[in-house]
């Protein structure tokens, strides 16, 4: 009998809330959770041992559903991956230390999860701009995480099917992550909705060469053929960064590979997929213009 490494849910959803050094903004992170109605929520405060002021502030809540754990840790995906295996709530959050959510989204996120839904995402605000998500589907195993991490929320079960973060990853584990949870057909149900404020002292917003570097790294590892080159290749052209005339030389070199593959470039690329099946239709047309001419 499988066992499962998840606590009996006793939340609608749970919370976590990685810090580092966030005496600044954790204030206001938390009042956005605590302040939400219609939805019963557990939080987890998941401290990388801070010197500064960021325990002892949240602490300062006294609420009876918030758990503080301050100890060392390996990075902000370690600390994700000790709240989901405390996490008691039937959707499991992910909320940055200087990012805030919108009011009133917790219940909406309860209620767009009934049914079985097993991860629900919302849009994500950044510097008052909404961010330019993509689709949950093939096409973003060649690029990136198609939505903001912050504005997702997934079952237990989800975390039980796909697993924790990949800490080989300092900055793309969140992706790597959705990129598995896509390949095992775990299901999204998108929210046209702003779910959360983003804020632009994290990890992962300041380290645009690095995100790159471990961006086309997850690429890699979802198609082992693609060399680093090719894999910046598709990131950039998925992105608008870049051209895509090559792409289907891409298709033609590795289709044969994997239909993944295949599947990611014709979704990601349609305008490839039209002007092949234009390319076919011309050489069809060729050879049925041969045959007439041969019989009459």
């Amino acid at each position: 009998m499988r066992v499962s490494r998840y606590r009996m849910q006793e939340f609608d959803i749970t919370v976590i809330v990685p810090t580092f050094r966030a005496e600044k903004t954790i204030r206001h992170c938390l009042e956005s959770v605590l302040s939400q109605p219609g939805v019963s929520t557990e939080i987890i405060v998941i401290d990388g041992g801070s010197s500064d002021g960021t325990a002892s502030i949240a602490q300062s809540f006294s609420s009876p559903n918030m758990i503080i754990v301050s100890e060392p840790d390996r990075g902000i995906y370690d600390a994700i991956n000790k709240g989901v295996s405390r996490a008691k709530g039937g959707l499991i959050g992910v909320l940055g230390a200087d990012d805030a959510y919108k009011p009133n989204i917790l219940s909406a996120v309860k209620e767009n999860a009934s049914g079985g839904r097993e991860i629900v995402a919302g849009l994500t605000l950044i510097d008052g701009q909404l961010r330019a998500d993509e689709g949950y589907g093939s096409a973003a195993l060649i690029s990136g995480i198609p939505f903001g991490h912050n504005a997702m929320f997934a079952s237990r079960e989800a975390y039980q099917a796909v697993g924790l973060y990949d800490l080989t990853y300092r900055i793309c584990a969140d992706a790597e992550w959705v990129h598995r949870a896509i390949k095992l057909d775990i299901s999204c149900h998108k929210v046209e909705q702003v779910f959360v404020e983003f804020g632009t002292e994290g990890t992962s917003s300041t380290n645009p060469e690095e995100i790159i570097v471990e961006a086309c790294s997850v690429i890699q590892r979802n198609f082992p053929f693609l060399s680093q080159g090719e894999a910046k290749y598709l990131l950039y052209g998925v992105r608008g960064w870049g051209e895509t005339g090559a792409v289907e030389k891409l298709r033609q070199k590795y289709g044969h590979e994997s239909a993944l593959f295949v599947s990611a470039l014709r979704e990601a690329f349609p305008a490839m997929e039209t002007a092949a099946i234009s390319g076919r239709g011309q050489r069809y047309l060729g050879r049925l213009r041969n045959i007439i001419s041969r019989v009459f």
